[in-house]
């Protein structure tokens, strides 16, 4: 029972730890799904004028992540400089998200200096043993 809650504890210290390190991955994936919709809600008019929703926004800027705008073009420089930045950004900010969390899940199994970080924080009442290498 001791030894399961201390796993559990490791565990959400990880989790909290990985949240830490991903802040500005995840700032920034908030500041492209939210802000980039929001400026196509606002600045976006079709072809009757009316301006798209914002669920329609998100799709669109989800599918600008893979390169595929599915809105027809505007004469809007904004929304034109959208179109361009969102695919590049996107795909640095999918790639950095993806190969730095693999790497940190990974380095949990490979009892890399992480996980040994997390995993000592929830340890009470031990010896430490100096000179004996990763014990």
């Amino acid at each position: 029972m001791v030894g399961s809650r201390r796993h559990f504890r490791a565990n959400v210290r990880y989790l909290r730890a990985l949240l830490r390190r991903f802040r500005t991955t995840m700032g920034l994936a908030v500041a492209l799904f939210v802000v980039g919709p929001l400026m196509f809600h606002w600045r976006y008019r079709g072809a009757d004028g009316d301006p798209i929703s914002f669920g329609e926004a998100l799709h669109h800027v989800y599918f600008l992540l893979y390169g595929q705008p599915s809105l027809p073009y505007v004469h809007d420089w904004l929304i034109e400089l959208l179109n361009v930045v969102i695919p590049p950004a996107g795909i640095a900010l999918v790639a950095d998200g993806v190969v730095r969390f693999a790497y940190l899940f990974f380095a949990r199994h490979k009892n890399d200096k992480e996980w040994i970080e997390v995993v000592t924080e929830t340890m009470k009442g031990h010896v430490v043993v100096c000179g004996a290498g990763r014990v």
